[in-house]
């Protein structure tokens, strides 16, 4: 469950958290795990969290970005924008 979790959106769960966070992790596996019929998640700690996150090697609080350029005219708006800094 929390390898499933920390693959999601806190925010797709109710949470104004972006990114998810060990400890966030940890509660709602305690709150919604037993209701789940996972009731072993009762007492889940983050520690464990950090261990099980650790042993897949998944980091809910990283995240990659990439760019995306889609102005066709970006590189001469940038060379003039560069350029007008420079002087």
């Amino acid at each position: 469950m929390a390898v499933d979790l920390a693959c999601r959106k806190a925010k797709d769960f109710g949470y104004p958290h972006e990114l998810w966070t060990t400890r966030l992790l940890a509660w709602h596996a305690r709150e919604h795990g037993p209701a789940e019929g996972r009731a072993c998640l009762a007492n889940l700690a983050q520690g464990t969290v950090c261990k099980i996150l650790d042993q897949e090697d998944v980091k809910p609080h990283k995240v990659r970005y990439y760019l995306e350029r889609r102005d066709p005219d970006f590189a001469e708006k940038r060379l003039k924008c560069c350029a007008f800094i420079a002087t």
